[in-house]
């Protein structure tokens, strides 16, 4: 309420507290009929998926393949929906049509997702962790990707007796074969 009357803010302003999880509410609302078999909202983007067959590239129109036709009707109702809601998209941060995105460190295409390959390259070129630091800071890097790595948790196991308390840092076999195998 202001001297001029009441005022309601039309945009989603930056830095408010709630701000990621207002977002993602709406977005719920505007799309919950395409969530989640075609429409992935992710804090402030949307991922749409495509369809999972390229039906061996067969035309259902000339020039059109069917696997194109299909995800422009995909695109199509999150546009319409995004348009009877009133929202906006920004054009320049708009990757339309391609093959496959990186977000936030992993690569989504048509195989699925899987983790950015400079990512793993700084991974298996990690160099042998000399203190606690070092190795806190190699188990920060593959964490993030320890949903690719089965029994994650029973592999990393000699090197998180490492980050107890009062346990003097001492590089050992086990430690070294775990983060061969984590590499791996």
């Amino acid at each position: 309420m202001t001297p001029v009357g009441l005022i309601r803010s039309t945009q989603l302003l930056q830095g408010w507290t709630n701000s990621v999880a207002y977002y993602q509410r709406i977005m719920i609302k505007v799309h919950h009929e395409q969530i989640p078999h075609e429409v992935r909202p992710f804090l402030d983007d949307c991922g749409i998926k495509g369809p999972k067959d390229r039906y061996n590239d067969r035309e259902i129109f000339p020039g059109v393949r069917q696997f194109v036709y299909e995800h422009a009707q995909i695109f199509e109702r999150f546009m319409r929906d995004v348009w009877a809601s009133g929202m906006t998209i920004s054009s320049t941060k708009s990757a339309i049509g391609v093959p496959g995105i990186t977000i936030v460190g992993m690569v989504c295409d048509s195989e699925g997702r899987h983790p950015e390959e400079k990512k793993t390259k700084k991974i298996i070129d990690w160099p042998v962790p000399t203190c606690t630091k070092d190795t806190r800071a190699f188990i920060g890097i593959i964490v993030y990707y320890c949903i690719f790595i089965a029994g994650f948790a029973i592999i990393a196991a000699p090197i998180f007796v490492l980050f107890r308390k009062n346990v003097q840092f001492r590089w050992t076999n086990k430690c070294q074969l775990a983060i061969d195998e984590l590499k791996r």
